[in-house]
C-alpha cells in the first residue's frame, strides 16, 4: 500500500467545555488557532444544518461524527440524516458498553455489520472506535474479537491509540494489521509515568512514540489524522494548538 499525507483535525470532545457554552464561539476559536477540521460528537442543542452553516462559514470540513452504539442500535435512520446532512463521509460508532465475554463481542460485532450495511446503503461508512477494547478475554482481547468478525466492506476503524496502549494493546502493531481498514486515527499521548496510564497530555510529550504511530497510520492508509484530548487539560485550546504544530512538523517526514 502506498504511503499518503492525511488530513488533520480536532475531536470536540477536547474542547466539550467550550462547545457546551458557546459552539459557534468555540469553532471560530478554533478556525483562528489553524483548525480545518473537526469531528463533532454531539450537536448540543444545534441542528445539524446549522453545525454545517457554521463550519462551513469558517471553512471546516466534518469528515465524521461520533455516535453512541445504542442510538445506532435504536434510531440509525436519524444519525445516518444527520450525517448525511453535516456533510460526513464516516459515520463513527463511538464504542461499545463495556463486554465481559467473547460472546458480547461477537454478538456485537454481528449488530455493526447490520448497522453498517443501512450506512453503506445510504452512502455512508461506518466506523468503530475503541474504548480500552485489549484487555485479554482467554487468547484473545474483545477488539481482537471485533476484528476477526466484522465484515470490512461494512465496517472499518477509528483507533486510539491512547485507549489502546492504555488497556495493553500495542498502537503500531495494530495500526499494521488495520491496514486498508483505517481511514480515522485518534492521536492522543499519555503522560509520562502515570500508573496507571490513563493520563493524557499533548502529542509531543509523553510514553507513546507519536512519530512512529503517524508513520505506521500513513502506511496502513489512514485519511485522516484526528487529535483528542480524552482527559480535561488546563488549556484545551492551547494543548490542541501545541498537539496540531506538532502533528504539522512531523506528518509528512
Amino acid at each position: 500500500m502506498s504511503t499518503i499525507c492525511p488530513s488533520l483535525a480536532l475531536q470536540l470532545w477536547t474542547v466539550r467545555a467550550q462547545i457546551q457554552n458557546d459552539y459557534a464561539g468555540t469553532l471560530h476559536t478554533l478556525a483562528k488557532l489553524g483548525f480545518t477540521a473537526i469531528e463533532p460528537f454531539a450537536l448540543l442543542g444545534l441542528s445539524a444544518y446549522q453545525l454545517r452553516s457554521l463550519a462551513d462559514d469558517l471553512g471546516m470540513q466534518i469528515p465524521a461524527m461520533h455516535f453512541g452504539y445504542e442510538r445506532l442500535r435504536n434510531n440509525i435512520e436519524a444519525a445516518v440524516g444527520e450525517a448525511l446532512q453535516l456533510g460526513c463521509k464516516y459515520i463513527v460508532c463511538a464504542g461499545i458498553p463495556a463486554c465481559q465475554t467473547l460472546n458480547e463481542w461477537h454478538a456485537a460485532a454481528r449488530e455493526l455489520n447490520i448497522i453498517g450495511q443501512v450506512c453503506s446503503a445510504r452512502g455512508l461508512q461506518l466506523v468503530y472506535h475503541n474504548e480500552y477494547d485489549f484487555a485479554p478475554l482467554g487468547e484473545i482481547c474483545g477488539f481482537e474479537a471485533l476484528f476477526n468478525r466484522l465484515d470490512p466492506s461494512l465496517v472499518q476503524f477509528e483507533l486510539d491509540v491512547f485507549c489502546a496502549a492504555a488497556s495493553g494493546g500495542d498502537p503500531v502493531a495494530w495500526l499494521n494489521r488495520l491496514a486498508g481498514k483505517l481511514p480515522l486515527v485518534h492521536l492522543e499521548n499519555r503522560t509520562l509515568g502515570s500508573d496507571p496510564p490513563t493520563a493524557s497530555t499533548w502529542l509531543g510529550e509523553g510514553d507513546l512514540s507519536i512519530t512512529a504511530i503517524v508513520q505506521a497510520a500513513k502506511k496502513s492508509g489512514a485519511q485522516w489524522l484526528i487529535v483528542e484530548h480524552d482527559k480535561a487539560l488546563a488549556d484545551p485550546f492551547l494543548s490542541a494548538t501545541y498537539s496540531l504544530n506538532y502533528l504539522l512538523e512531523i506528518v509528512e517526514e
